[in-house]
């Protein structure tokens, strides 16, 4: 089963309706950059501290905490297009599945504003971020 199909049983199945299609998006917290920045250095400093190794450590470690900074920082959700309505889902942080309805959208309520590798969209004031190559989908499931 194709994992976008696989998406779309989870949401029918969590909102009780046929999904026709969804796109995921994040929420950054607002703390988000220094969280990233603190384990980038934290973890670069215990790979220095290694006894063996630090030129291995030091830049692997560096990356684990950066990611394991961004994973904590960052709601996973995603807006869905049943047949009646639009809802706005959170998702886990571990393996993107959809969890509980968050809320309703209104189409109106709903602003992407395309960047160069990103599109901002802005759901009921909160500020997200998704793919790029998605907001074609978005539009569709918004007002076609």
């Amino acid at each position: 089963m194709a994992s976008h199909t696989k998406l779309l049983d989870q949401v029918s199945r969590l909102v009780d309706e046929h999904a026709i299609d969804a796109v995921y998006v994040i929420r950054r917290k607002r703390f988000h950059w220094p969280v990233v920045v603190g384990g980038l250095v934290l973890g670069a400093v215990a790979g220095l501290l290694m006894p063996h190794g630090w030129w291995f450590w030091a830049p692997s470690l560096a990356f684990v905490g950066m990611g394991f900074g961004m994973n904590i920082t960052t709601d996973f959700r995603l807006l869905a297009r049943t047949a009646s309505r639009v809802l706005l889902l959170d998702a886990s942080r571990v393996n993107a599945k959809p969890t509980r309805v968050a809320t309703g959208v209104g189409t109106g309520q709903v602003e992407v504003l395309p960047r160069t590798l990103w599109a901002d969209v802005t759901i009921r004031a909160e500020a997200h971020v998704m793919a790029r190559h998605q907001v074609a989908r978005l539009e569709r499931m918004l007002h076609g």
